[in-house]
């Protein structure tokens, strides 16, 4: 499978799944205030809640995927960004969630003809290997597309 087609899947697998989630979640819930009203007229005020909950928990997802919005259109039209550099550093991201705490650890690559330096979301490189990258702008998303230098 190409780097493009990678990309797109990583894209639609990390944007998409947790939308299909909430709205599955959503379904259940609102399936289960439904039978509780019907069963119980007295309690109006669990469905309202319910609604008020998870109204603000869609708007912090909407607000939370605005880089895959912005991303989205470079994915339909197959246009990705194009990066040929160094990999110089690795940048230590900290995700604590429960009990648990997980480490992930994101390239910082050197561009080869301006210096600039960008950190990519991307798996299996390695310290000052030099790559071909694709990428997406906003989300910073990427895979491999050639590893060492190239003409």
């Amino acid at each position: 499978m190409n780097a493009e087609k990678k990309l797109v899947i990583t894209f639609y697998y990390k944007f998409l799944g947790p939308l299909v989630f909430i709205a599955v979640i959503m379904g259940c819930v609102l399936a289960a205030t439904i039978i509780t009203y019907i069963n119980n007229e007295e309690a109006l005020m669990w469905p309202v809640l319910i609604v008020v909950m998870f109204s603000a928990f869609i708007i912090c997802v909407i607000l939370g995927s605005k880089s895959y919005l912005q991303d989205y259109s470079a994915v339909r039209k197959r246009q990705f960004e194009i990066i040929k550099g160094t990999v110089i550093k690795y940048n230590k991201i900290k995700v604590s969630g429960g009990d648990a705490t997980t480490y992930y650890y994101h390239p910082v690559v050197s561009e080869d003809n301006t210096n600039r330096e960008i950190e990519l979301k991307v798996n299996g490189t390695k310290l000052n290997e030099h790559y071909t990258f694709i990428y997406l702008k906003h989300t910073r998303l990427a895979k491999i597309k050639e590893i060492g230098l190239t003409n």
